[in-house]
């Protein structure tokens, strides 16, 4: 799917933009490793997309044939936000998968260990632990600490085996470990998806790498993209003297925000961030409130042509960051494909960052 080829403002704007932005780093040349064939390309955000469309026809037909109208139309909306809004944050079963892995790292060459981690309040979770080794070894934990581990948090549709095709090059360009997270309701893990849930989710995960004695504690970097962006800002925002570097890519400012967009009539009865409805979303995931608090270096890389979180988002969390050095990154792409669609910008980009900001 080829990208528009008109000009389009992707700096952020306002005083964000007259700070000075920092000049360019130094050229990196990378080698793309080769991608073994995988059964399937992963979820995509239309299966998404159509259950709201589906959900605005069923509401749509039920007010018009019981004549309620308009604020009928509105209200009988709104409850259906109310009552379902798990549903449409979290989709551990991305329309026309299957909620188990159809295949595992081993399928891409990848060594890997099978992780079960326990959290907080005792639920089970999966993850995939892959150790980076610039020369195939025997053997998993005997990895040097000399690379940086980056703890991934994914977005909001399908399990972990979809993102293989992404960690791949993330760990033999960026040259580091990785740790995949397969938040507690989706994949293999056990309960249920909430905005509470997935905090201890991502506690459990970090609790989890600094007890690795192939893992150094102080050279551990948190990514997130869409959904996980706002896992990884609130797991920063709150423990960012364990981290040594946030990413965030095509991430919203907060849930209420995203409502507004899926549904344009909530705008107007104040659901927004603070809005006078915002109180009734259980989940705000309210990144724009908590980018403020972190200090940790952050590379923000946002798509331009984002067909699902507006590309004014990711401007509003650059213009409230206060991080001592920020990189804001606009991509001429969609919001799950940078790393494909951009590759000779999006790689080297990424492992610049990793390079100044984690040791080596």
């Amino acid at each position: 799917r080829g990208c528009p080829r008109e000009q389009v403002d992707a700096s952020p704007s306002g005083a964000a933009r007259e700070e000075g932005e920092a000049s360019p780093s130094r050229a990196v040349t990378v080698a793309f490793p080769t991608l073994a064939p995988v059964p399937t390309r992963g979820p995509r955000t239309s299966g998404h997309l159509n259950m709201i469309a589906w959900m605005f026809r069923t509401v749509f037909k039920l007010a018009k044939n019981t004549a309620i109208g308009g604020l009928g139309l509105a209200g009988a909306l709104l409850a259906l936000l109310v009552a379902f809004q798990e549903k449409l944050i979290y989709v551990p079963n991305a329309p026309g998968l299957e909620r188990n892995y159809p295949f595992d790292p081993t399928k891409l060459g990848l060594k890997f260990e099978d992780v079960w981690l326990t959290t907080r309040d005792k639920v089970k979770i999966h993850c995939w632990y892959l150790p980076y080794s610039a020369e195939p070894s025997p053997g998993i934990g005997k990895e040097k600490k000399s690379v940086p581990t980056v703890l991934w948090l994914q977005e909001n549709a399908g399990n972990m085996s979809y993102r293989l095709l992404f960690v791949k090059p993330l760990l033999q360009i960026c040259r580091c470990n990785v740790l995949m997270v397969m938040y507690r309701g989706y994949g293999s893990s056990e309960g249920s998806p909430s905005e509470q849930g997935l905090r201890m989710d991502a506690d459990a995960a970090l609790e989890f790498l600094e007890g690795r004695d192939d893992v150094d504690n102080g050279n551990i970097a948190v990514f997130g993209r869409s959904l996980g962006g706002a896992v990884a800002i609130d797991l920063v925002a709150r423990h960012q003297d364990r981290v040594r570097a946030l990413v965030v890519e095509n991430t919203f400012t907060c849930i209420p925000d995203m409502a507004s967009k899926m549904f344009p009539f909530l705008k107007a009865v104040g659901m927004r961030r603070n809005g006078a409805m915002s109180f009734l979303i259980r989940n705000k995931w309210d990144s724009a409130g908590k980018i403020g608090k972190i200090r940790v270096p952050i590379l923000m890389m946002a798509s331009t042509y984002d067909e699902m979180v507006p590309f004014q988002h990711m401007q509003e969390l650059y213009r409230r960051q206060k991080s001592d050095e920020c990189e804001f990154f606009p991509m001429r792409a969609h919001h799950m494909t940078a790393y494909e669609e951009v590759r000779h910008e999006y790689w080297p980009k990424l492992r610049q960052f990793f390079e100044k900001h984690m040791e080596y």
